[in-house]
């Protein structure tokens, strides 16, 4: 939205401008370009086209008010196909929340590998165990 935002206040200078030049448009259009990059394919092959349309109307001999009318259409055109880009992270699977308790780690244990894990975890269970009663008769 900020970058949309950007976009638009660069737009800007092309709707109030009193005295246009051909190259006041192109950071609308380059902004816009980046906004609908995030968008579908649809919608950025429209943006690239618009870009296109507007700097190529930009070059030619026109009648002021036509030519003004054209940017201005190209670039309100390009600001409206580039409104709703796709949030960022959108497209990424979301992560798979993992249930349950995770072992404790004892200090005897840290950093070493054994390759007997079912014994070693059933004794950690035992010991918590064991801990829990200890406690319950405090």
């Amino acid at each position: 939205m900020l970058v949309w935002s950007v976009a638009l206040a660069l737009a800007l200078r092309t709707y109030t401008e009193s005295v246009m030049t051909a190259y006041y448009v192109w950071p609308a259009l380059a902004v816009g370009l980046v906004i609908a990059a995030r968008g579908s394919r649809l919608r950025f092959g429209l943006s690239i086209a618009l870009a296109i349309g507007v700097t190529t109307v930009g070059q030619f001999q026109l009648e002021l008010f036509q030519w003004w009318a054209l940017d201005v259409a190209g670039v309100t055109g390009l600001l409206i196909a580039a409104a709703w880009p796709v949030p960022l992270g959108a497209g990424e699977p979301r992560p798979v929340p993992v249930r349950g308790r995770t072992p404790a780690v004892t200090p005897s244990r840290v950093g070493s590998r054994n390759s007997n894990t079912k014994k070693a975890s059933s004794t950690k269970r035992k010991s918590a165990r064991a801990d829990r009663k200890r406690a319950g008769r405090r």
